[in-house]
């Protein structure tokens, strides 16, 4: 490791303000994407309703969720399409060529785009249970959004689905929060893999070695392609950094793991919101700072290039 990474890292863990990454990150109770980098902080925000996913494209847009609808911006902030499905969507994800994958959460299915936002195709998500749906409130025949029983099924749809990564082998793996599991589908709309953990399933991520990495609410799970599990991380592991929800999971190159830590339902300034642990279970690198990033959803860590398309 050289002195700058000592430095910034002894620096980020004494102010609790700076970043040991560069890196971009989605926040829900800030409702903003924002860019931090190294030593400096948040250098760059976009304010959008609840964004959940974030990934920059090799063009330099940006494609991002917004509650109920993907939307593609640009490094200038301005909006150059959105996608609208018709309820909450959490996941959006770039395929290996180029076309967009989205986890639409009350629709129950994945579509496919083009990489202007066209749709190409959608399939049906398997999701076995659904929690009960709140009765619609006001006058009869009108839901929340103004049409009969639109809070019901979103309301029983809300936990159906979180984020969704693309994997080499061409297929895209959800996590699915209330069956507990991340699932594998081809993009033929195929079931090919089926992760089941203890915790609600926000994440999966496709390692290089084979392996798949699960964010399962309150610990980590690798998996080898045999689905015993080869590596698992709960607050036993590390009292340090006790977990509130696992969100946003980032295995790196070097071998180390990033977690976000959800702090909705209370755990606001309760816990430490993102922090990186290494293979042998210690924690390497803290953000301390709640006020920055509170509740992340997403993080994805940006090169030298990619850092310097938002400070022009």
């Amino acid at each position: 490791m050289n002195k700058y990474i000592i430095t910034a890292l002894l620096f980020a863990q004494v102010t609790g303000l700076q970043a040991a990454h560069d890196f971009l990150s989605t926040d829900d109770h800030e409702h903003r994407l924002a860019v931090f980098e190294q030593g400096k902080g948040c250098i760059w925000e976009y304010k959008v309703e609840k964004p959940y996913s974030a990934t920059l494209r090799k063009d330099g847009t940006i494609l991002l969720t917004s509650h109920y609808a993907v939307e593609c911006i640009d490094v200038n902030k301005r909006k150059l399409w959105e996608y609208k499905p018709g309820g909450e969507v959490f996941g959006v994800e770039v395929l290996p060529d180029g076309r967009i994958a989205v986890a639409e959460c009350t629709n129950t299915r994945i579509s496919v785009l083009d990489s202007a936002g066209e749709k190409l195709n959608s399939f049906d998500m398997k999701v076995i249970k659904r929690r009960p749906a709140k009765k619609s409130k006001g006058k009869k025949g009108k839901g929340a959004k103004g049409a009969k029983g639109a809070k019901d099924v979103q309301a029983s749809c809300h936990s159906n689905s979180r984020s969704i990564t693309a994997t080499v082998d061409n297929t895209v793996l959800v996590g699915h929060l209330i069956d507990h599991a991340v699932r594998e589908y081809a993009l033929d709309g195929k079931l090919v893999n089926e992760f089941k953990v203890v915790g609600m399933a926000y994440m999966g991520q496709r390692l290089a070695n084979g392996n798949t990495l699960v964010a399962a609410e309150k610990e980590l799970v690798e998996f080898a392609p045999d689905h015993s599990v080869v590596w698992r991380v709960t607050d036993a592991d590390i009292p340090e950094v006790p977990f509130s929800f696992i969100t946003c999971i980032r295995r790196l190159e070097n071998g180390n793991t990033v977690i976000g830590n959800w702090l909705g339902h209370g755990f606001k300034g309760k816990k430490v919101s993102l922090f990186e642990i290494s293979p042998d279970k210690k924690v390497v690198w803290k953000f301390d700072s709640v006020a920055e990033l509170p509740q992340p959803t997403s993080f994805s860590p940006l090169s030298d290039e990619q850092l310097a398309l938002f400070k022009k």
